[in-house]
């Protein structure tokens, strides 16, 4: 007869922490506890300056090229590349987490028309708002384990979890939920970077507590989750147009015939 999970850590066992986390999240035929931790209010960001973005090309009409290879390197970073990046690699996993669970906020000092800063997504409404007017660049650099990747790339993306929402609706599980749609994110990010001829660096090791003090979450109830870096290569065109889906199903059938 299978056992219940253990809600609460064993005493004097031993085990890991991702042993309880891996138990603890685990469906199961009891209702999971679920926590009332308050999730931040939408309020929080009224007044904060919104900048609207483009309309961007549907993700599935977008063919992923092979990675640029180069040397990441920072420039300016025009709007409608912005907006690509964030509008294309804002679909969901089926049954993961809700929308708003999770965040793309992000730092950048050489987007046009807008100012340097720290900025959140607001997908809902296809704009940026301004978080923090500040170029942050220094202080972002020294919570990194690798401290030239602020200074290297364009854009620092990071993402952004609000794990007492995810907690109060699908308890320990929630916490599942939420790796995998911050995976998700990051690697379309990755994905949509190279279709625009971008370099893309997906990492976790950074200083949370920094990370979490510097955008003002509480590090628990929201907290940063992963990091994806943006720049550009240092070779090529300054700026590249995503690949149609008609371009690649031409070279497909070039490549198919040069192989008979």
């Amino acid at each position: 007869m299978p056992t219940a999970a253990r809600l609460l850590p064993a005493t004097g066992g031993g085990q890991s922490c991702w042993e309880l986390f891996h138990e603890n999240s685990k469906l199961g035929r009891i209702p999971p506890r679920r926590t009332a931790a308050p999730a931040t209010p939408p309020s929080a960001f009224l007044g904060c300056p919104a900048f609207e973005l483009p309309a961007a090309q549907p993700f599935d009409a977008v063919v992923i090229p092979p990675r640029p290879i180069g040397i990441m390197r920072p420039g300016r970073i025009w709007r409608d590349t912005l907006a690509a990046l964030l509008l294309r690699s804002s679909g969901r996993v089926a049954g993961a987490a809700p929308p708003s669970a999770l965040e793309v906020w992000f730092h950048a000092t050489s987007i046009d028309g807008m100012p340097a800063g720290l900025y959140r997504f607001d997908g809902a409404n296809a704009r940026v708002l301004l978080v923090r007017a500040a170029d942050l660049g220094t202080r972002l650099a020294a919570a990194l384990s690798e401290p030239e990747l602020a200074s290297r790339s364009a854009l620092q993306f990071f993402i952004v979890a609000d794990l007492a929402r995810l907690a109060s609706r699908y308890g320990e599980r929630g916490y599942r939920y939420a790796l995998v749609e911050a995976g998700r994110i990051a690697r379309d990010l990755d994905l949509v970077a190279a279709a625009l001829g971008l370099l893309a660096i997906t990492t976790g090791e950074f200083h949370d507590r920094e990370i979490d003090a510097l955008f003002g979450l509480d590090g628990l109830a929201t907290s940063a989750l992963l990091m994806v870096a943006v720049g550009k290569t240092g070779r090529g065109p300054e700026r590249r147009e995503p690949a149609k889906l008609g371009s690649l199903q031409r070279g497909r059938r070039r490549r198919r015939r040069g192989r008979r």
